[in-house]
């Protein structure tokens, strides 16, 4: 026989719980207290700043009243909704957590025996799975860390818009220099960002040059060009000139590639400034004496630390690497029952940027050569699929990271796959 206890923290710290279904403009409250004769209280109020300031000011008195030290906000992510509640609550110092949706969900046949939802039932059900002690730690970021995530968002935003606009270009590009035979990673290199600034990638443009002022040009912006390269280019420009379009058509797609050229080069550009605004602001935190790892040359840049620091928030939060690996939603998930035995998939209950950037984060360390490539092509040789070894060095590089996070950590590529035992003795 096993015996084990565990805390009922609410009962300790004395406070009262009250849950709140949060939509975009309305709020449901349900709370109740009392031992034999238990007192339930329903209320439904506008979502916005004054009333939830007011009402929580009324139930921190209703609370008092009652002989409980405080409240505690509980409520469901709702997507941004539930931001002004849950500030709200901690300026007026209370205590707030999350609770999980799906935990809600299942928990509806639960509380009533019916699988129903509506406004007036669900904070009910969010009540009683707070009561269970199933909650989520409700995290406010310190200045640095939120605004590393804020520019985490906006980073991907601007990538989207670059992605969408390459490739808007590449079609308009195609259309007008039809029988272009170079790869598209070629028109965003130096030689062929001079071909779309230069001449638009207009194969009639191109030819009507000459051959000879066509070299002479690309060659003045790209010294070290190969001559294969401007025979190719320009075999394919005489190529393409033999499709006959009229001049109408040609200056509305040639005006069409110069515009979205520039759009490009916009996004591109906003997007170095973000990462350089990420890369000072993770600086910052390092010369403050954050706990947080420093960026080593052929491992981690800088840019990407602040981006996966930006999604964890401070690493000090977290005890040990299965709390952030889970925070990260890459737990695995067992399947298992009786004989059955299912396949193992990580959880996906987390946060689903911290698992990107991580993956992109890991894409030059995964070659043969490199750090933890041999992590990676050892469990393709077990018969592992790619995205499920990528996983795994996924989580060996978040683990990586909160060690060199701790004090008097230094990086040392020799130590990631030996047990300190081993090391000492090998030392």
């Amino acid at each position: 026989m096993k015996l084990s206890y565990k805390i009922d923290e609410v009962k300790t710290k004395n406070i009262l719980n009250i849950a709140f279904d949060v939509s975009k403009d309305d709020l449901h409250v349900y709370t109740e207290f009392g031992s034999s004769k238990i007192n339930c209280i329903q209320d439904h109020f506008s979502n916005n700043i004054e009333m939830i300031q007011s009402k929580l000011t009324e139930y921190k008195k209703l609370a008092v009243t009652n002989n409980f030290d405080n409240i505690q906000v509980l409520c469901e992510p709702t997507g941004g909704y539930e931001k002004k509640l849950m500030h709200l609550a901690r300026q007026l110092d209370c205590y707030t957590s999350y609770v999980s949706g799906e935990s809600v969900s299942k928990y509806k046949v639960v509380e009533n025996n019916e699988p129903s939802k509506s406004d007036l039932k669900d904070p009910r059900v969010i009540l009683l799975v707070g009561k269970v002690g199933k909650l989520i730690k409700h995290r406010l970021l310190p200045e640095e860390y939120d605004l590393l995530r804020h520019y985490n968002r906006m980073h991907d935003q601007e990538n989207e818009q670059k992605i969408y606009i390459k490739n808007q270009l590449t079609v308009e590009i195609k259309n007008l220099f039809c029988d272009f035979s170079f790869k598209n990673s070629f028109l965003y290199g130096t030689s062929g960002r001079i071909l779309i600034e230069r001449f638009h990638c207009n194969p009639y443009l191109i030819v009507e040059c000459g051959y000879a002022r066509f070299c002479r040009v690309m060659k003045k912006h790209v010294p070290y060009i190969k001559g294969k390269t401007l025979e190719r280019i320009w075999a394919d420009a005489q190529r393409s000139t033999r499709l006959i379009m009229t001049v109408s058509m040609i200056e509305l797609l040639e005006n069409r590639i110069k515009q979205l050229w520039q759009n490009y080069l916009h996004h591109e550009q906003c997007l170095a400034q973000i990462k350089d605004q990420m890369s000072e602001i993770y600086q910052k935190l390092l010369d403050a004496g954050e706990a947080i790892p420093r960026a080593e040359k052929g491992f981690v840049s800088q840019t990407n630390l602040a981006r996966i620091i930006g999604e964890t928030g401070p690493l000090t939060d977290f005890k040990h690497a299965s709390q952030l690996i889970r925070f990260g939603g890459m737990a695995l998930r067992l399947r298992q029952s009786g004989k059955y035995k299912g396949k193992d998939k990580i959880s996906k209950k987390g946060r689903a940027r911290l698992r990107l950037i991580l993956s992109q984060s890991i894409f030059h360390l995964v070659k043969m050569d490199r750090i933890l490539g041999g992590l990676y092509h050892r469990k393709k040789q077990e018969g592992m699929p790619g995205t499920k070894a990528m996983t795994v060095v996924s989580r060996k590089l978040l683990e990586v990271l909160l060690a060199l996070s701790r004090p008097g950590a230094v990086y040392d590529p020799e130590r990631l796959f030996t047990c300190q035992s081993q090391f000492e003795k090998a030392a």
